[in-house]
């Protein structure tokens, strides 16, 4: 058993969005009761440490690509970039001293942490994390270069943790990580069930619709061309006339892109069909997911996105993105939801039918989904994270 008492770096390039630390936040706050030496180094963080009660130590960073969330970018793929730091954190790690660096994925900060511990402390055991495999198209040579970065990476490693067995299959067969430094569980979740106190004990539950009012169908997320939501609200079109007043698409979130999705909603004719909520508190997001019987999430392109576990954790039947890279985790196709490419309109069409033409799929789907999400719950994801730090010093 690891001792609580040891030092604890938690090493990552950006640290939550906006100041705002979101499903961050309780995966640290029990860190931290778990380790009571716990200090999160990041290049990138806009709050304050005092909000969260946990030490944070910023590090310079630069980030030499635009911010997707502010600019609107004209293809569907998330961004090249390169993000430059000066070697600041290691004169940080070499103030604090740690005996376990936690270190998120692959980049500069990872290199530093090496340097320290090859040249500073020996002694120090390093766990990576890893959220899945790359699922983006990189290019010949910059792909080669990341994965000969990442080759060099993980052979200073002591135990890798990724969250499921695609993450595994790629540490294994393209990184070449021995299996027995892996630990392929969900480390990662967006556990809303335990996120917000609330009265109801009954928050994650199966939910009921016998028919007699429209389907609510929800997207929460950025408002950006990589998340699909044109292709959403042309298969919504296709449901008309057909479907009028029996189902309704809420669109949680902001984004460069609302404008013209508000306009290409009122070009198709869609009326109340579609309603914009704009963006939510993190902490009022239970609420909407409350109120909503399925998840529509048309992403284009997301590495392993948090939302769809968002739905999972309150109960709600899934329509996923094969191109989210966590589909394998949330979605058993036919049992809680629909797998399905945005780009194919009449297949995403289908889906939706399934659920208009049979409400009772709502609860029986609704009840999977909630057995699903026994599997990714905050205390849950913890014990993972305790796994993989015993992994690395050795104990199994």
């Amino acid at each position: 058993m690891i001792p609580s008492q040891i030092k604890v770096a938690w090493i990552t390039s950006v640290l939550g969005v906006d100041g705002d630390l979101l499903y961050t936040a309780p995966a640290l706050i029990a860190s931290a009761e778990k380790f009571k030496s716990l200090r999160v180094f990041t290049g990138e963080f806009a709050g304050t440490s005092e909000a969260f009660g946990i030490d944070i130590v910023r590090c310079n960073s630069l980030k030499l690509y635009r911010n997707e969330r502010r600019v609107r970018r004209g293809h569907t793929h998330y961004g090249y970039g390169l993000r430059l730091a000066p070697p600041s954190l290691i004169r940080e790690l070499i103030r604090y001293q740690p005996d376990l660096l936690i270190i998120d994925e692959y980049n500069i900060f990872t290199l530093y942490s090496i340097l320290y511990r090859t040249f500073w402390r020996p002694q120090a055991r390093i766990l990576i994390t890893m959220e899945t495999k790359p699922r983006f198209p990189e290019g010949p040579v910059l792909g080669r270069a990341r994965t000969l970065f990442r080759r060099l990476l993980v052979r200073h490693a002591n135990a890798i943790l990724t969250n499921n067995a695609e993450g595994r299959q790629y540490l294994t067969d393209v990184l070449g990580v021995p299996d027995h430094l892996i630990v392929s569980e969900p480390y990662l979740v967006s556990d809303l069930s335990t996120v917000v106190v609330r009265a109801d004990p009954n928050i994650r539950r199966t939910r009921e619709h016998n028919g007699d009012r429209p389907i609510r169908f929800v997207y929460v997320g950025q408002l950006i061309p990589r998340k699909g939501l044109s292709y959403a609200l042309t298969a919504c079109a296709r449901l008309l006339p057909r479907y009028a007043g029996r189902f309704i698409y809420q669109i949680v979130g902001d984004g460069p892109l609302r404008f013209e999705l508000e306009e290409l909603a009122s070009d198709l004719n869609l009326g109340e069909h579609i309603q914009f909520l704009g963006r939510q508190a993190y902490e009022r997001i239970c609420d909407v997911y409350s109120q909503a019987d399925v998840l529509l999430f048309p992403t284009l392109a997301d590495y392993r996105s948090l939302v769809p576990f968002e739905a999972l954790s309150l109960g709600l039947p899934i329509l996923a993105s094969v191109h989210d890279g966590g589909i394998s985790e949330t979605v058993q196709h036919g049992r809680n939801g629909f797998a399905f490419d945005p780009r194919n309109t009449e297949q995403l069409v289908a889906c939706m039918q399934q659920f208009l033409e049979d409400p009772g799929l709502v609860s029986e789907f609704s009840a999977v989904s909630v057995g699903l999400a026994k599997s990714y719950t905050l205390p849950g994801s913890i014990d993972v994270l305790l796994k993989a730090c015993q992994l690395a010093f050795g104990e199994t």
